[in-house]
Parts: C-alpha cells; structure tokens; sequence
C-alpha cells in the first residue's frame, strides 16, 4: 500500500507546515509531496502537482519511511558521497557519455531508472532513482530533448554547396530568379524522448533518412 508509515508521528497537516518552512527549496517540494500522500492522494495526481515523475514520489516515500523528515534532506555536497567511489562514478560518467547498448544494456536512451540498474549490475549497490539524478547532475549531464542529426549529412559537401550558390548568386543576371527544389522525405524513426546530456555540447540523436531504394517521387 503507498502510505507514509505512522512510527513518525507526522500527519498532511504537519509535514504541510515543515514544507512551507523549509529553506531548501528541494526539502520543500519532497515535504509536500509526502504531505500530499499523508493525505490519500495518488502517486500520478501528486506527480501532476509537483512536476516531477510517480517514480520519484515513490522513492521519497521510501526514504521518509526508513528515515522520517530527515530521510528527505538532500545530503548531496556535489561529490560522489559514499555511495560509489571516485573510481565507480568515473566508471559511470564513461558509460553515460557513450549509448547504452554500448554498455551492455538493452535500451536506446539513458535514465535515471537506467543508472540505478547499471550501479547494480556492475557494483552490485543499491541506490534510488533521486540519488541517480543527483549524480548525473554532478557530473554535468542535463535532462533535455534531443535534436535530430542526420547520419548520412555530409558538412564538407553543404559547405561546397553554400559556395557554390553564393558564387551563383554574385554572377546570375539581374532579370534571372533562383528556383530551389527540394524533397519531402518521412521520417522513419520516432520522435526524440528527453535524454542526459553533457551540459555545454549539443544534444543530438542519430537520424537518417530513407535509403534511396525506399524513396517514392511523387509528380502533380
């Protein structure tokens, strides 16, 4: 059952209070979300409210229930912490920075849930969705929606291109019209879902384009 344990004595009415007077503004949040579930609320209408994944509620639960009011106060220094060694967290910041399956794993995209089953899987340690956050932050990834790059793009070739339309441009006549013609291609892969990016460097996901065996033209 999702419930707050009562061994702490708090109610909706008193951990409402602690959040309103809560200087941190990320106890804040945590003390109304638990304040939320001491009401009877959901996981997904308090996720609603507080902007933030059901996933991270439960594991603020979690953690209220092992430890109280204390269990949501953010520890994090912006270094490992105790958890994993500078050594395990240089191995994570590797991983992140590749794609997963290059890792090992099955899943196209990183996440936080992502992290926590590969600290597991390679250091056999426990950690929560939250802490996995705390570190990805930590080592400069940010949460955001990837742009399409296209693999097959050639930059040297558009380069070329751009010059040879500027000296185009510079030589046509004054009573001649450049006309650009181009083709309406659909997309095979799916929409970018929010990924972690290194904060500073483009987010891009790999896209290309039909081959030009699956390419249909079509004519008015």
């Amino acid at each position: 059952m999702f419930r707050i344990d009562p061994k702490w004595g708090e109610t909706p009415q008193s951990l409402l209070k602690k959040s309103l007077g809560a200087e941190d503004r990320h106890l804040r949040e945590r003390l109304m979300a638990v304040s939320l579930v001491a009401g009877g609320e959901t996981r997904t209408s308090i996720a609603r409210k507080v902007g933030r994944h059901r996933n991270a509620i439960t594991e603020w639960v979690r953690r209220f229930n092992e430890r109280g009011v204390d269990g949501l106060v953010s520890g994090w220094k912006g270094n490992p912490g105790k958890i994993l060694t500078d050594q395990e967290l240089a191995v994570v910041n590797e991983a992140v920075s590749r794609h997963p399956r290059e890792s090992g794993l099955t899943t196209g995209r990183w996440t936080a849930l992502l992290v926590v089953a590969f600290v597991e899987k390679n250091f056999g340690k426990k950690i929560g969705e939250e802490t996995a956050r705390e570190y990805l932050h930590a080592l400069g990834y940010r949460h955001k929606v990837p742009l399409k790059r296209l693999i097959k793009a050639d930059p040297e070739k558009q380069k070329q291109f751009a010059r040879k339309l500027e000296a185009l441009e510079r030589e046509r006549s004054a009573h001649a019209v450049t006309a650009y013609v181009d083709q309406g291609q659909i997309w095979q892969d799916a929409l970018p879902r929010k990924g972690w990016f290194k904060k500073g460097l483009p987010a891009e996901v790999a896209s290309s384009s039909p081959g030009k065996k699956r390419r249909s033209s079509m004519r008015p």
